[in-house]
């Protein structure tokens, strides 16, 4: 899911993440982020990975990655913060449970390599029987020329990305 009301930068990332063979999804705020992941959540095909611009319009990402490691439906998703600035990364990701930060603007081959790293280090894989949208083929491939499922650990399954993206 791609959260951003930033029209061109939405777009950009969702054909970079479809690109991989990913469904993104695309929603304009942090509500109705919230609200993808609860209604995949309770449909049974749950986004592993979400990635959280850290302003967006109606909630900061330190309050959406609150709500969602608070909440014990979304709380295995891996949190992944998008922002410009580097500075204090490492202690915003210990106060709110993000797993990894990507300062922007995103290099294909550094969101790629942030993706695998996250999903690798959440605290639950999928369930068997879970329904996600990132097909597993074979290891190792280049993120400019395969998918990112090519290069997707087997526990992997299948996977669900929640993009929560403002650029002002």
């Amino acid at each position: 899911l791609i959260a951003d009301a930033h029209a061109l930068s939405c777009r950009v990332l969702h054909e970079q993440l479809h690109s991989w063979q990913l469904r993104p999804t695309s929603c304009a705020t942090a509500n109705a982020a919230l609200e993808a992941l609860r209604k995949a959540h309770l449909e049974g095909n749950p986004f592993g990975l979400a990635l959280l611009d850290q302003h967006l319009p109606d909630m900061d990402s330190r309050q959406l990655a609150s709500v969602i490691t608070s909440d014990p439906d979304l709380a295995t998703t891996a949190l992944i913060l998008l922002t410009p600035l580097a500075r204090d990364a490492d202690q915003y990701s210990r106060e709110t449970g993000i797993a990894a930060v990507v300062t922007e603007p995103i290099r294909r081959s550094e969101l790629f390599d942030t993706l695998l790293s996250a999903w690798s280090a959440r605290s639950a894989p999928p369930a068997s029987g879970e329904s996600c949208s990132m097909p597993v083929s074979r290891p190792g491939s280049d993120p400019d020329q395969g998918t990112i499922a090519d290069a997707a650990p087997r526990q992997w399954g299948q996977a669900r990305v929640l993009l929560a993206k403002d650029h002002e």
